[in-house]
């Protein structure tokens, strides 16, 4: 077994190899016993009964006389009678076998805990993504009113503004490329008493993004036009505008430091605080009604479709939270248009209202299919094939591929023979699909390497409580024995995981 092991870990034996492991031994014990009864047959003497009432022999009163005889007829013979001592070798050999025995059951320990806790992992690292492709789908009936593309604006350019954008809102900025500090917007502050009656501050600090579109026919005073132009200059805008119109963005490069540190999972990576993020969105729309207010609408259309870009960006981005957040902005953006569209009389209003009211009555009829599908996660397999089928579908969106590549980099963790023999075809495939179908730039291929082998850097987490350690210091053992680094990995995320459950 342990043969099979080592070279399963270095791929030369598949999981076919272990039944090899269970039967060899079994096929030597079987033989090894027929041949004792074959002896036994062959040499055994019969014994006499004893008869009923004849006294037991006891055999050291038998061995000084035995011993006699013995020196009696060896005369001049080199073998002597033997130690008269205690069979001391015999005794730590079978003290030896009995750690050996011992060591080696919890050496195994990691192996077998995969077994069983392995379905739990998949109830908990599979995502439940029912609602986001239909919120994406939703949002595509705006599409059309993106601001148009401009080629000049290079990657590069395009990922420095939307790290500008997103990176300085990290609470961890480990593995971050480092950013010049966010640049102070009116709307860091709160809104000052008396300043837009109609309009006062709901989601964020500045004016609400649908009554003060409402409140421009009405005018403003003073104040709120020097607080509206303010808005409306905020240096922020223009790397808005670079990350809406560039052709494409590199999130991952942009956002993190390849390639990846080799103590560090995909797991760790940090994930961005959006709140700021959305906060533009809300007031892109003081932007536009001072650009109304100043009668130019055609800035005004400007400013919001800038944000709706910007959100169908972000909906593309590499996690789920941030397709989610991306959505939202362009909701924000679309309600937004509409609104100016209807005060300054745009047909095209009318238009997008009806593209989303279409879209929306689509969406409702298939709900409840998925979030069905979605409850429905219950065994293990389906869980796994659901995690496989979202990763390899070209119809899905990057973000959702992505966060199934990265639960199927623990599949290792879920199963003893994935565990010894590494990931199975499936997943092998998956990875490789997503090197050639979601992965568009060296970063995100760094991403996709990274989550492949999540299952080996798990040996950096550290282990919680007595049990914990316990399992983690059998895992690396064994890990560091067998030339297996997965074994040390997913004892760690086991480790955890009883933590969690006990």
């Amino acid at each position: 077994m342990i043969l099979v092991a080592i070279l399963g870990a270095r791929g030369l034996a598949g999981p076919a190899a272990s039944w090899f492991a269970v039967a060899l031994p079994v096929l030597l014990l079987l033989i090894a016993g027929r041949l004792g009864e074959l002896e036994r047959r062959a040499v055994a003497r019969r014994t006499e009964r004893r008869r009923p009432g004849s006294p037991r022999t006891d055999p050291a009163k038998l061995a000084e006389p035995w011993y006699r005889t013995f020196d009696a007829v060896s005369q001049g013979q080199q073998l002597g009678r033997g130690p008269a001592t205690h069979p001391i070798l015999g005794r730590a050999g079978a003290w030896l076998l009995a750690g050996a025995t011992v060591l080696l059951a919890y050496l195994a320990l990691p192996i077998v805990l995969a077994g069983v806790f392995g379905p739990v992992l998949w109830s908990i690292a599979v995502p439940k993504f029912a609602n986001t492709q239909e919120k994406l789908q939703l949002a595509l009936a705006a599409k059309p009113y993106e601001v148009a593309k401009d080629s000049a604006i290079t990657v590069a350019a395009a990922s420095r503004a939307y790290a500008l954008l997103v990176n300085a809102r990290f609470r961890d900025t480990r593995l971050l490329r480092p950013v010049p500090p966010p640049e102070p917007v009116p709307w860091d502050s709160q809104l000052a008493e008396g300043l837009f009656p109609t309009a006062r501050p709901r989601a964020y600090n500045g004016p609400h993004n649908v009554t003060i579109l409402e409140a421009v026919p009405r005018g403003f005073s003073r104040a709120e036009m020097d607080y509206l132009s303010r808005v409306a200059r905020a240096g922020v805008w223009r790397h808005v505008a670079t990350v809406a119109r560039a052709p494409q963005v590199d999130a991952v490069g942009g956002r993190y430091v390849t390639p990846f540190p080799p103590t560090v999972t995909a797991h760790e990576l940090p994930i961005p605080m959006f709140a700021n993020t959305k906060a533009l969105a809300y007031a892109a729309s003081a932007r536009a009604a001072f650009h109304l207010a100043q009668g130019r609408p055609d800035s005004a259309e400007t400013a919001l479709r800038e944000m709706l870009s910007f959100g169908f960006v972000m909906a593309e981005g590499p996690t789920l939270i941030e397709t989610l957040i991306g959505v939202v902005i362009v909701g924000i953006a679309r309600t937004n248009l509409i609104q100016l569209w209807t005060i300054t009389g745009d047909p095209r209003g009318a238009r997008l209202r009806a593209s989303h009211d279409s879209a929306l009555a689509a969406r409702e009829t298939r709900d409840a299919a998925a979030v069905a599908a979605d409850e429905g996660y219950i065994d293990a397999g389906a869980m796994r094939a659901i995690a496989v089928a979202g990763a390899v579908n070209p119809r899905h969106i990057r973000s959702l591929r992505l966060e199934m590549l990265m639960t199927l980099g623990l599949a290792p963790c879920t199963n003893a023979s994935e565990l010894v023999f590494g990931p199975a075809l499936d997943v092998r495939e998956a990875f490789a699909r997503a090197r050639r179908e979601v992965a568009r730039f060296p970063s995100e291929l760094a991403l996709v390497d990274l989550m492949e082998i999540s299952a080996e850097r798990m040996r950096y987490f550290p282990p919680r409580g007595v049990l914990g350690r316990a399992v983690a210091g059998a895992g690396s053992l064994g890990g560091t024995l067998l030339g297996n680094p997965r074994i040390a990995g997913c004892s760690r995320l086991v480790s955890a995981m009883m933590g969690n459950l006990y």
